[in-house]
């Protein structure tokens, strides 16, 4: 989520990456590198994990600096109209310097407290987060203080994947910035979108669309305006919709953010747009307007490559949307070439237990499915699976798709009975985390009538199949390629039951 992504920049981001990277090498050497970074970072010193760039360095020195040239400053202009401090500028200074002697001090407490001489030298950044979560209730911090280190804690946790213990920091930073800040202030709209982004990974999605309907409210409100806040509150709503199975709406809303990105003409709008526009061929994918959908899809990956480069996370996962559309228009060598290329960057820049590398994995496991390439299917499929309940939540779409692909390279093994857990976990997750209406339920309940029918117990498998084919009409329509699908499937079973 490209909004999502803003709020640790600049010198606490490249500290954070830095520690994070999947490269040894690249790494801190030690706690004590890192420990030492991050006092620059309280010190307004050049960190070294910032490149070493002019601008950059004369920025750390007049931050470091302040009062020197603020006081030159204030030389300067009074020649020319006499300025002079007023009290209440004064006051603000004096709170200002307090906020950071108490985020200093909470810094400082952090890092000492997890001591690599009891726990070795490879302290991670997890043990870091939760000795800071325990310190910070403990803690008389100024209450914007507060609110920017819950943040800060709540958006590193969702960053390694622990939502749970995200929502705990993110919600009590919303408390604090509402009274602090009011509703109509970004830093509270920043810590909202990631309470409903926090709902989604949890697999709420009704409440992350409610919590991010709310933003959107703020962003249509506040002064002044951010058309890029406002388009990623626009997107942000859209995917929580498509999630509860609302396709016509969902695209709605992509096309209004879309439409503001390319009216903006600025730097940051261009980075936000390649994801805008993928997710607006997904939506095209599912409409079977699959020429639409590549034409998007490469337009997003060309300018991600142009913004970026090609060894970002997001064209990783921008070239596993190519992947999925060259496949459905049949070019199968093209798919091969972009999911692998997706898996090779995705591994080098996140690494194999990330998420967005599992969900490549799970379009490869997808691809070899479509081909009955069996083996091929279950090693890809089973990868994806042994994620959940880790790296992939219960509720994450590719859950229950890789544990479907799998029931059907077991079943294509000759291994029923394994094929058949695996397919009615799938549905089981489906039904837990999606509205009973969704097309995906219906979706599910026709690959477990199929291999029903097949497998024996043609009857069963029939009355799912048939009354899968009707919610499939309601909600997707008779030209929908899961709707032929299923009916293809119906077809065969009926065929299975008269001989």
């Amino acid at each position: 989520v490209a909004g999502l992504q803003r709020a640790l920049r600049g010198d606490l981001d490249a500290i954070v990456m830095q520690a994070l990277r999947t490269e040894p090498q690249r790494r801190y050497g030690s706690v004590e590198q890192l420990v030492l970074d991050l006092r620059r970072y309280l010190d307004a010193l050049p960190v070294e994990a910032r490149r070493d760039a002019f601008g950059y360095r004369v920025r750390k020195f007049v931050r470091r600096h302040r009062v020197e040239v603020a006081a030159a400053a204030l030389v300067i202009a009074s020649m020319g109209a006499g300025l002079v401090m007023t009290t209440r500028q004064m006051r603000r200074a004096q709170l200002e310097r307090t906020k950071t002697v108490q985020a200093n001090e909470f810094l400082a407490t952090m890092l000492s407290a997890v001591d690599p001489s009891e726990q070795g030298r490879d302290v991670t950044v997890a043990q870091v987060l939760s000795q800071a979560a325990r310190d910070v209730g403990s803690m008389s911090l100024d209450p914007e203080v507060e609110a920017q280190i819950r943040h800060t804690l709540g958006q590193t946790y969702m960053e390694l994947g622990y939502a749970d213990s995200a929502a705990v920091h993110i919600e009590r930073a919303v408390v604090l910035r509402r009274e602090v800040l009011g509703e109509l202030h970004q830093q509270t709209s920043m810590s909202l979108s990631y309470l409903a982004a926090v709902a989604e990974a949890r697999g709420e999605f009704a409440r992350a669309e409610s919590l991010g309907n709310v933003v959107l409210d703020i962003q249509r409100r506040i002064t002044p305006a951010s058309p890029r806040e406002l388009a990623t509150a626009l997107e942000n709503v859209s995917r929580f919709i498509n999630h509860q199975g609302r396709l016509d709406e969902s695209m709605a809303y992509q096309q209004q953010a879309i439409a503001i990105r390319r009216a903006s003409r600025d730097s940051a709008s261009l980075a936000d747009l390649p994801g805008s526009l993928s997710n607006l061929s997904v939506g095209y994918q599912y409409l079977g307007d699959f020429t639409r959908a590549e034409t998007l899809a490469l337009e997003a990956l060309a300018t991600e490559a142009s913004v970026r480069g090609r060894r970002s996370v997001i064209y990783g996962n921008l070239l596993r949307n190519v992947a999925s559309v060259q496949m459905s228009l049949g070019n199968e060598v093209a798919a091969d070439s972009a999911i692998h290329e997706s898996m090779r960057v995705l591994r080098d820049v996140v690494g194999p237990a990330h998420p967005d590398y599992l969900r490549s994995v799970s379009m490869l496991a997808t691809m070899r499915s479509e081909q009955r390439d069996w083996p091929a299917t279950e090693v890809a499929a089973r990868e994806v699976v042994r994620a959940i309940g880790g790296p992939i939540h219960e509720s994450h779409p590719q859950a229950a798709v890789a544990l479907q692909h799998l029931g059907l390279a077991l079943a294509g093994q000759g291994q029923p009975a394994a094929a058949d857990s695996a397919l009615k976990r799938s549905l089981a997750l489906r039904r837990a985390y999606l509205p009973p209406a969704h097309w995906a339920i219906a979706s599910s309940e026709s690959v477990l009538g199929y291999h029903y029918g097949m497998t024996g117990r043609a009857a069963l498998g029939e009355r799912m199949l048939h009354a899968a084919y009707a919610r499939l009409l309601e909600s997707r329509g008779v030209d929908a390629e899961v709707t032929k699908l299923t009916a293809q499937r119906l077809a065969e079973v009926r065929a299975v039951r008269q001989r």
